[in-house]
Formats: C-alpha cells, sequence, structure tokens
C-alpha cells in the first residue's frame, strides 16, 4: 500500500481544492480546504482569560495549571494542613492572655502557614480564574471555604490589636482567629473520598428531618403514654420527724404508701413517713407531670442516659410489676430502632453519592471517549478528501488507486459486519418483547372471554316476567343506595373531609397531652366531656367509610382495622365508667389521638376498591372468577417477590425444598443403608422414617423447646437448692430425653456421617447432638457419688450449653436461617 505524509496529503489537498474553487466542480476540495489542521485551536475555542491578563496560552498560567496537577504539590498542602492542625491542637488559652512557652514558639509558625495557602490560593485564581467565568475559583463550595480561611487570616495578622490601647491599632479583629477551626475542613477539598462522605450528610438533611419529625411523634406517644400512668409520682419522699427529707445529703428516691406493691419502696426507718412533699429527681425536672417534662424524661431514656435510674424511681412509687411493659418498648423502639434509623439514612445517602459520582465518572470518561471518537471521524473523513484528490490526480498511477480501493473495501466491510452484529441484537431482543407482549394480550383475552360468558349466561337464567320486574325494582333500589354509596365516597375522599379529620386528631392530641399533675377540677371535668366529643365525632368518620367504602375495602387496610379497634375500644371504656364507675386506666383515647390511618393519602383508592367496584357492576355468578383472579394476582406478585431474593434465600429454599416430596408429601428416605444395619426396606426403620416426616413430630420438637427455654429463663441462679430448681431438673431430665429420643429417630433414619443426607452432614444436626451429648455427660457426672465437690465445676460449665437450645429452631423455620446466614 502507498505511504503518505501528511505534509504531502496537505498539499495536495490544497492544491485540488483551489483547482475545485476556480472550475465550480462537485466541491470536494471545499471541504478539504476549508477544514482546520488536525491539532491547531482556532480563537473562538480558547478558554476565557484569568483576571483579564493571563489567557490559555500565557506562561504563567499553564505553569500554574502544571504545579496545581502536580502530585508532589497536592500533598505538600495536605501535610501542611495536617500540621497546621496538630499546631492549633497544641495551643493553650490562659487566663489573662498568659501564655505558656510552647504556645509563644508555635505563634511563629502562623506566618509560614498563612504563606503556603495564599501561595495556593494565588495559583488557583491565576490558573483557573476568579469569579466571572465558569470553572473559575469562587465556582466551587470548597474553594469558597478556603478563600474565607485564607482572608480571614490574612485580616487577623494585619497590625489590628485589641481596643485597650496596648498596640498600634484600635481595631478589636482578634476574635476573626476563630475562624481557623476551619482550617482542618480544607482536607475535604483536598481528598474527594471525604468530598463524598461530607456530600451525603449534606444531602441527607432532608431525610434526617423526616426522621426527627418520626422520632418526634414517637417522644409524644410515650410521653401521653407516661403522663396517663407516671403523673405525680416522683413526689413522695420519706421525711423524718423534723420534716427532712431522709438521707437528704445522698441523692433522694422516691417511696410509696402502698405496702402491698411488689418491690415499691417503703418508709422502713423508724420516724420517718412517706409524704408527697418532694420537688422530685433532678428538681422536678426528670418527672411525668406535664407533657414538657415527660418528653424531656423520655428523651432522656431513649438515649438510653441514665433510663435505669428512671425506671428505679418509678418501681420505688409503684412497685415492679407491670412498668417494664413501658420501659421495655421503649427502648426497643425509641433507642433501638428510631435512632438508628439515623445510621441507616446517613448509609444511604452516602451509597446514593457515591453512585452518582460513578456514574459522573462513566459519563465524562464516556464523553472523553466520544469526543476522540469524533476526533478520529474527522481526521479519517479528511483523509478520505484526501484520497479522493489523489485518485482524480492524472499521475497517480493504477496500483496505488487499486491499494486505495482495497483499503476501503476492508474497511467498509469491517462497518458493515459490526453493524449487523449490532442490528441482529437488538433484532432479538425486541423479539422477545413482541412475544411477551402477545402472550399478555393472549391472557387478557381469556379473561375478557371468561367474564364475557359469566355475565352472558348470569342474564339469561330464569329471565321470566315477574323476575324481570322484580330485579328492575331491586335495580332501582340498588342504583339509589349506589348513589348514595358513591357521594359518600366523594366527601369522604375529598380534601376538606381529609383535613377536617387531621384537625380533629390534632386538637384531640391536644387535649390528652394537655392534662398535669395538680390541674384543676374543672380542667379534669373539660377534658371528660372533650373525650366525649372526639369519641362521637370519630365513631361517626368510621361508620361513613364503612358506607362509602364497604366493609371488605375498609377492613383490608390494617390501619383501619387498628382505628376500628381502637375505637370501639374506647367507646366500651366510656360506657364501662358510666354503668360501673371509674376507669380501666387505659390508654385507648391516646391511640385514638393517633389515628394513623388518617394520615394516610385521602385520594388513595386501593386495588381492593377497584376490584369492589368492578364486582358491583356484574352479577354475583362472577365473584368466584374475580377471586380465581385475584388469586392469580397474588400468585403473580410472589413470582416477581421471589426474584428480588438474594442468592442467600435462594440455596435456603433449595434445601427447604430438599426435605420434601416434589408432589408434597414427606420428604423421601435417604436411599442407603443406616449404620451398616437398616436398609431402605426395613420396616422399622420405615415406621421411623414415617414418624420422623410428619408435620405432628416437627411440631412436638418446636413446642418442647420452647418450654425448654421458658424452663431455663426460670431458674433460680442465686439458690441453687430452691425448690423450683429441682422441679425445673426434673423438667431437664424429660427434655433431654424428648431430645435423645429425637437423635436417635434421626441417626436411625438417616445414617451417621459417610452417605449423603446422613444426620452428621449438616451442621444444624450437629449442634443438636453436641447439645444433647453434653447434657447426658452433666447428668452422669452428677449422678457419680463420692466426688461432687470436684464434679461441680464441670457440671456447670456442660449445663451451660443448654442455652443452646433455642438454636434448634432455626433449622426448621427457613426465614430465621436466612437471617442467621445474613
Amino acid at each position: 500500500m502507498m505511504t503518505l505524509g501528511i505534509d504531502e496529503i496537505a498539499r495536495l489537498a490544497a492544491e485540488e481544492a483551489k483547482k475545485e474553487q476556480n472550475q465550480t466542480s462537485d466541491g470536494l476540495g471545499i471541504g478539504a480546504a476549508r477544514r482546520p489542521p488536525l491539532h491547531s485551536t482556532s480563537s473562538k475555542e480558547k478558554g476565557p482569560t484569568s483576571l483579564f491578563i493571563f489567557n490559555e496560552d500565557n506562561f504563567i498560567r499553564r505553569n500554574a495549571k502544571a504545579i496545581i496537577d502536580w502530585g508532589p504539590f497536592e500533598y505538600f498542602i495536605l501535610l501542611t494542613i495536617i500540621g497546621n492542625c496538630v499546631v492549633l491542637a497544641l495551643e493553650q488559652h490562659l487566663p489573662k492572655n498568659d501564655k505558656m512557652p510552647l504556645a509563644e514558639l508555635l505563634e511563629y509558625t502562623e506566618p509560614y502557614f498563612m504563606g503556603i495557602f495564599c501561595f495556593e490560593f494565588l495559583l488557583k485564581v491565576i490558573a483557573f480564574g476568579f469569579v466571572l467565568h465558569k470553572g473559575s475559583y469562587l465556582r466551587s463550595g470548597w474553594n469558597i471555604m478556603d478563600f474565607i480561611v485564607v482572608t480571614s487570616g490574612v485580616v487577623t495578622m494585619m497590625p489590628f490589636t485589641s481596643s485597650d490601647g496596648e498596640g498600634r491599632g484600635s481595631v478589636d479583629l482578634r476574635t476573626l482567629r476563630a475562624v481557623r477551626v476551619l482550617r482542618p475542613l480544607k482536607l475535604v477539598s483536598g481528598i474527594p473520598s471525604l468530598q463524598v462522605v461530607l456530600k451525603s450528610i449534606l444531602y441527607a438533611m432532608a431525610p434526617l428531618l423526616q426522621i426527627g419529625l418520626l422520632v418526634l411523634f414517637a417522644i409524644v406517644i410515650f410521653a401521653i403514654i407516661g403522663l396517663e400512668f407516671y403523673s405525680g409520682i416522683f413526689h413522695s419522699a420519706c421525711y423524718n420527724t423534723y420534716g427532712e427529707i431522709e438521707n437528704l445529703s445522698e441523692r433522694p428516691f422516691p417511696c410509696s404508701n402502698k405496702s402491698a406493691a411488689t418491690g415499691a419502696h417503703n418508709c422502713e426507718v423508724e420516724g420517718t413517713v412517706c409524704l408527697t412533699q418532694w420537688i422530685g429527681p433532678n428538681y422536678g425536672i426528670t418527672s411525668f407531670d406535664n407533657i414538657a417534662f415527660a418528653m424531656i424524661t423520655v428523651f432522656q431514656c431513649i438515649t438510653m442516659e441514665g433510663w435505669t435510674t428512671v425506671m428505679y424511681y418509678t418501681n420505688d412509687s409503684l412497685g415492679n410489676t407491670y412498668n417494664w411493659a413501658y420501659f421495655i418498648p421503649l427502648i426497643v423502639l425509641g433507642s433501638f430502632f428510631m435512632l438508628n434509623l439515623v445510621l441507616g439514612v446517613l448509609s444511604g445517602e452516602f451509597a446514593k453519592e457515591r453512585e452518582r459520582v460513578e456514574n459522573r465518572r462513566e459519563f465524562l470518561k464516556l464523553r472523553r471517549q466520544q469526543q476522540i471518537e469524533r476526533e478520529l471521524n474527522g481526521y479519517l473523513e479528511w483523509i478520505l478528501t484526501a484520497e479522493e484528490v489523489i485518485l482524480k490526480e492524472k499521475r497517480t498511477t493504477e496500483e496505488e488507486k487499486a491499494a486505495i480501493m482495497e483499503a476501503r473495501r476492508r474497511t467498509a466491510a469491517k462497518k458493515l459486519k459490526q453493524a449487523n452484529k449490532r442490528q441482529s441484537t437488538e433484532t432479538e431482543e425486541d423479539a422477545e418483547e413482541e412475544d411477551e407482549d402477545e402472550e399478555d394480550y393472549l391472557h387478557e383475552g381469556e379473561g375478557t372471554v371468561g367474564l364475557s360468558f359469566a355475565v352472558c349466561a348470569s342474564q339469561t337464567k330464569y329471565c321470566t316476567l315477574p323476575v324481570l320486574l322484580e330485579v328492575e325494582e331491586e335495580g332501582k333500589l340498588f342504583a339509589d343506595r349506589y348513589a348514595r354509596k358513591v357521594q359518600m365516597r366523594i366527601i369522604v375522599k375529598s380534601q376538606v373531609f381529609y383535613w377536617s379529620v387531621i384537625t380533629l386528631v390534632f386538637l384531640n392530641t391536644v387535649c390528652v397531652a394537655s392534662e398535669h399533675y395538680g390541674q384543676p377540677e374543672w380542667f379534669t371535668e373539660f377534658l371528660k366531656y372533650a373525650e366525649y366529643v372526639f369519641s362521637g365525632i370519630f365513631i361517626c368518620e368510621m361508620l361513613m367509610k364503612l358506607f362509602a367504602l364497604g366493609h371488605r375495602v375498609y377492613f383490608s387496610s390494617k390501619f383501619n382495622r387498628f382505628d376500628c379497634i381502637v375505637i370501639v375500644g374506647s367507646a366500651f371504656e366510656i360506657i364501662w365508667a358510666e354503668l360501673k364507675g371509674g376507669s380501666f386506666d387505659t390508654l385507648l383515647n391516646v391511640f385514638l389521638a393517633i389515628a394513623v390511618d388518617n394520615l394516610a393519602n385521602a385520594q388513595e383508592l386501593t386495588a381492593a376498591e377497584e376490584a369492589d367496584e368492578r364486582a358491583n357492576e356484574l352479577p354475583d355468578d362472577t365473584e368466584s372468577l374475580d377471586e380465581q383472579d385475584s388469586e392469580q394476582c397474588a400468585i403473580d406478585m410472589e413470582g416477581k417477590a421471589d426474584d428480588n431474593v438474594s442468592e442467600i434465600q435462594y440455596e435456603i429454599d433449595e434445601e427447604y425444598e430438599e426435605e420434601e416430596s416434589p408432589f408434597g408429601g414427606p420428604k423421601p428416605m435417604v436411599p442407603f443403608s443406616s449404620m451398616f444395619i437398616f436398609s431402605p426396606t426395613n420396616p422399622f426403620r420405615v415406621l421411623v422414617h414415617s414418624v420422623v416426616s410428619t408435620k405432628y413430630f416437627e411440631m412436638l420438637v418446636m413446642g418442647v423447646i420452647c418450654f425448654s427455654s421458658i424452663a431455663l429463663s426460670a431458674e433460680d441462679p442465686v439458690d441453687e437448692d430452691a425448690p423450683r430448681n429441682k422441679v425445673l431438673q426434673y423438667m431437664d431430665y424429660c427434655f433431654t430425653g424428648v431430645f435423645a429420643l429425637e437423635m436417635c429417630l434421626k441417626l436411625i433414619d438417616q445414617g451417621v456421617l459417610l452417605h449423603h443426607g446422613s444426620y452428621c452432614r449438616d451442621f444444624w444436626n450437629l449442634l443438636d447432638g453436641i447439645v444433647v451429648f453434653c447434657a447426658l455427660v452433666a447428668f452422669s457426672f452428677a449422678g457419680a457419688e463420692g466426688s461432687a465437690g470436684k464434679n461441680l465445676n464441670t457440671i456447670k460449665s456442660l449445663r451451660v450449653l443448654r442455652v443452646l437450645r433455642p438454636l434448634k429452631t432455626i433449622k426448621r423455620i427457613p426465614k430465621l436461617k436466612v437471617q442467621f446466614y445474613l
């Protein structure tokens, strides 16, 4: 092939362009003549100047960019920032502006650090420009922060001193030195990974606000509950005959006048009496007397800072019988769940920001690749134009023309092959989509035909004249009732109704939260009648929704079911209080005040409601078809959900399916001999397999595991000779016997070790075997005589393994097994 230099091609192209321009022919040379050189840059493509002085080709600006992009310079700036942070951390602030010798030495380093930061600032301004054009220095948020730090540091180094006249100036700018604490943030501008973290925190502010509102909502709920139960209980303390609190020098604690309260603190010291005169713990702040102090106390508890002290105060006042029912949900929901949502939000935002950065990096990479391809295509087009010029030259030989045409033919064939490959891939994908659409259309058609047949069949059944008249009369009644139902549904779904209910819920919450310790009698009566009014309104609201939506659609929502239970319970409480006097001392009015279903979107129309509307338009004979369709939809949704589970879930499901027959029966017997004794056809092994494979056997073992766990938690660890422990010991003998029998039956059924599917090939079976074996060994040591003291520690260490018995449930519940693997 002929090889031409770039200069020769350009010369030939220019000559041909002049000829074509003079002859006004087809204009092939015009494009070549107008095409700029490959590496030249027009004046329009040049970037903006920096500070109106330095253009892109300026020597100083090019060197400034080179220094900024130089790796050692970046590391030098980072080390300078770290050194400045160390210097700031070593400062010691003493009274009356006294300074340690080390602090005086560290002050001498300040000009050097500021000089380095100012040098970096000047380099970046020269390289990028200051502010006017895109991509300049102050167009970046991180550079704005650096600019503030540098300028504030420069200003503080100017000859200004305090206003007391002890210097050359009269302006006090020492407060600007506090801006130096922002210098460690310069690390963020130099490390992209730190920028991702900080941006994630900033982007998480909006979701964190929603989590904060949720936490506030939970605090208000538990504060109202505490206000109902614990209002005024922390004001009782033990007073002596002099009217002073007992143990005033130490931390006092509440007492109780109820001697029957289990675990309550009674004034047992002679000459002391429990009086309700104390202001309360922490000067009355730690209390449930009003909603404000109750929220502060609940917030203290969910932060797990002294929550046990608050619980002990309630135990001292009321006893320890029922207080756990308040504090355990408070800690589990408020601390372990609500506060950890913050970490979940931050983790999610960090993942989003990292994905955003990776996508941007991929986009820039793709754009750079496309730019290179455009430049390459332009270069190839220019080469083709030059080849056309060469082909039209009279002095070009036939061999040279044949070589050029051969190269073109190979290039065209290669491009055609790639285009056909891409087109075939797209055609296959389109064909698959068309097949799926066609199948969906056929399924929809089958459903429509079935429904139409059901409608026709129902309309032609018993079509006599009296029946038609009766049907017509019933149709009018049905139409009137349906019209009223539609009107009521419009009212229930309207924004006016929605916000009215929200306002009533808010007012009810305010009334419940306004209850406080020592409130006047008239306020108590007002809250009582307000509760009657709100309960009646919410009962009417529930009835309106029942009539508008229908019972099936209404109760399909869990929030509606919760609302119904709370309203019915509140009405029952009111009736009981009026008939019997007093009340349940329950919190149904609290849950009524937080009727969370009313916070749902009023315009939401569930799929069940739409199905109900379609069912009303069809005869009753189509109900079975609707049920079948709903079941099929549920199966489809479950299938889609199964497609999104992890590989661990697939493995667990496969293991679980292996335990059952493909036809829904029990697991088939392992086709190997067991312990070289029992063949697969042995009658005794067949009997054992039929027992072990039944679901009742598993239910029995699960029940024994539950009872065994309860017995373990009921033991008295302090007094080992307690009568309760003796009873539990005999029960432990029974439990161990059941587990040993289960292990023996499974060994006979599955075999021991050698073949696939044997007992010891499963980790969970090994765990069961170790627990049973250790329990039997502990029993044998306990029964040995003459070495009780010697075997005591051995028995205790072996009996500790009984705590592993609840782990036996993991094998029998696949979802628990998934969580264990995760």
